[in-house]
Order: C-alpha cells, then sequence, then structure tokens
C-alpha cells in the first residue's frame, strides 16, 4: 500500500509540472502577442497620432492670426486635445502591454521603475539592490522574468503585517538569482498552490527552468521568497520558448 500511496503522490507532483508547463507555454505565446501588438501600437497607430498633433499645431500657428476665425480656433483646439487624449491611451495600452523600459533601458532600470511604483502606495519600507551587470536577455524571457518579479512584488506589498521588503537581483555569469526578504513571515506564501497568480507566477518561472523556494529567516517572522533563473541551460525539444 506503501508503494502505490508513493506512485500517486509522483503521479500527483507529476501531472502539477506538466500542468504548469502547458500554462507556462501559453503564458509565453500570450507574452509574444502583445510585445506585437506594442510594436504595432508604438510604431503605427501612436506614430500616426504624433504626425497627426504636429499637422495639428501648423494649423493653429496658421489660423493664429485671423480674428474671423475664432470659431476654426475653438475647433481645432477640441481637436488637439482629442489629438493628445488618445496618444495618452494608446501610450498607456503600450506599456501595459510591455514596458518601455525593458527594451529601451533593460530589466534593471525596469526594476528600479518597478519598485518606485510600488512603494507609493505601500505604507512601509520598500528596497530594491541590484548587484552584477545588466543580463543578456532576449525581449520574451525579459518580459517573463519581469512579469514574475512584478507579481511577487504585488502579492508581498499586499500583505497587512508587513512593514518592510528588501528584493535583491544578483547577476553572474550562468544564473539571475532573485530574493525576496519581508517581515510577514513564510505563511504569506501558503498560496502557491491556490491562488490564481501565484500560479501563474510558478507557471513563468517553470518556462524559465526555476521554482520558487521560501525560507524562514530567523526567530523575528522575517521569511525570504527566491529563485535561481540560469541563464545558460540546455534546451529540450518541448521548450523552444525562448530559442
Amino acid at each position: 500500500m506503501a508503494i502505490l500511496h508513493n506512485d500517486s503522490v509522483l503521479d500527483a507532483t507529476e501531472s502539477k509540472s506538466s500542468l504548469l508547463e502547458s500554462l507556462g507555454r501559453l503564458l509565453v505565446l500570450q507574452d509574444r502577442e502583445r510585445i506585437d501588438l506594442s510594436r504595432m501600437l508604438h510604431s503605427e497607430i501612436a506614430g500616426g497620432l504624433v504626425a497627426c498633433t504636429s499637422i495639428s499645431e501648423m494649423i493653429r500657428h496658421e489660423l493664429g492670426g485671423a480674428e474671423r476665425e475664432g470659431g476654426a480656433l475653438r475647433l481645432h483646439a477640441d481637436l488637439d486635445s482629442a489629438l493628445r487624449t488618445v496618444l495618452g491611451v494608446v501610450r498607456e495600452m503600450t506599456e501595459s502591454l510591455f514596458p518601455p523600459v525593458l527594451k529601451v533601458f533593460g530589466l534593471h532600470t525596469a526594476l528600479e521603475q518597478l519598485t518606485r511604483t510600488h512603494a507609493v502606495n505601500f505604507p512601509g519600507s520598500l528596497i530594491l539592490h541590484i548587484k552584477g551587470d545588466e543580463p543578456r536577455l532576449d525581449l520574451a524571457r525579459r518580459l517573463n522574468l519581469f512579469r514574475v518579479l512584478e507579481g511577487l512584488l504585488e502579492h508581498c506589498s499586499s500583505g497587512q503585517e508587513i512593514s518592510w521588503i528588501e528584493v535583491t537581483c544578483e547577476t553572474a555569469a550562468d544564473q539571475i538569482q532573485i530574493a525576496i526578504d519581508h517581515d510577514g513571515g513564510p505563511a504569506l506564501w501558503a498560496c502557491l498552490e491556490t491562488d490564481p497568480d501565484m500560479i501563474e507566477v510558478r507557471a513563468r518561472c517553470c518556462m524559465i527552468g526555476t521554482d520558487l523556494e521560501i525560507k524562514s529567516a530567523g526567530p523575528s517572522g522575517n521569511a525570504r521568497i527566491n529563485f535561481v533563473m540560469p541563464l545558460q541551460r540546455k534546451v529540450s525539444h518541448t521548450d523552444d520558448s525562448f530559442t
């Protein structure tokens, strides 16, 4: 009976791993679609709107000296305002799909921006430590890793018992190690297998060849969640997502 029980546990573990990998692959495809859509929004739509606002500005100068065109000037001002509003919406959509800072400045700067954003609404202390050089990652891997950190930080900063958070990103030649220390205790991460957002985070981890590890940090109730992402690894025939 013990052997059967062990086999059933093993089957359940393999099933969970398979489900996480399947979900991870879907998320990677979704990320690629978002990257393509953000490129189109930026180059085609936002670019066209910028051109329209430039033409609008030239029209304003042409109309500026004619008092009899007061009505036209008001209509032009309404048009110009509408163009700039739509341009702002497009830029917000582009950033939500793929933060431009990830492409232009890289992961480290994106993490700095992410922590600053969370620090605005977090009542405690939120600190980011970056060690090592900027990792060389393609856009898909960069976005996937960013979403992992975003999900972990959102969950951690929402904990009511947490008064401080320290995020450490350390890059070596062959790996990136991410650690989040906080004073909320390991119970904060008891939902890793039940919370939809945390399941998504674990699926994303699966696609970069890692998983989350939770540790207690002494008797004071502190805890750490961390993972190590290999920068060079052999890609199997079932994992061509980042080649």
